[in-house]
């Protein structure tokens, strides 16, 4: 897959467009990109939800992936949630290749706020289907 076909092919999954995630940046085996945070990816305590955290990060650990394949799936993966992100401005994620085989990849995420927060980080690996 060329990089016009990942960001485009992510503009039309329903979860990316839904809480706002953009793709700003892909390389070989890397992507960085954006979550606006708002009331869509909120928890009761009115931080943002761990849930909308883990689904960007997974996105833009799979778009760098894309990269490298045309084609994975998340096999497993593992989060660490490093500290609370308050719901207002945007976070920021990084995706960097670990290990691309044949048919796993290992790809390492971070996750920020704009002030440099760390929010998560996270390890996933990949399924290569094609």
């Amino acid at each position: 897959m060329n990089y016009d076909e990942i960001k485009e092919s992510a503009k039309k999954s329903g979860l990316i467009p839904t809480l706002g995630m953009e793709i700003t940046e892909l390389d070989d085996g890397y992507c960085r990109g954006e979550m606006p945070l708002n009331e869509k990816t909120c928890n009761p305590y009115g931080t943002v939800h761990g849930g909308c955290i883990y689904a960007f990060a997974d996105t833009i650990g799979g778009s760098a992936a894309l990269t490298k394949s045309q084609k994975v799936v998340t096999l497993d993966s593992h989060m660490n949630f490093l500290k609370a992100a308050s719901n207002e401005g945007k976070l920021i994620a990084e995706g960097k290749v670990v290990r691309h085989g044949n048919k796993v990849a290992v790809y390492h995420v971070d996750v920020m706020t704009t002030a440099g927060v760390h929010v998560a980080e996270a390890t996933y690996s990949f399924y290569v289907l094609e």
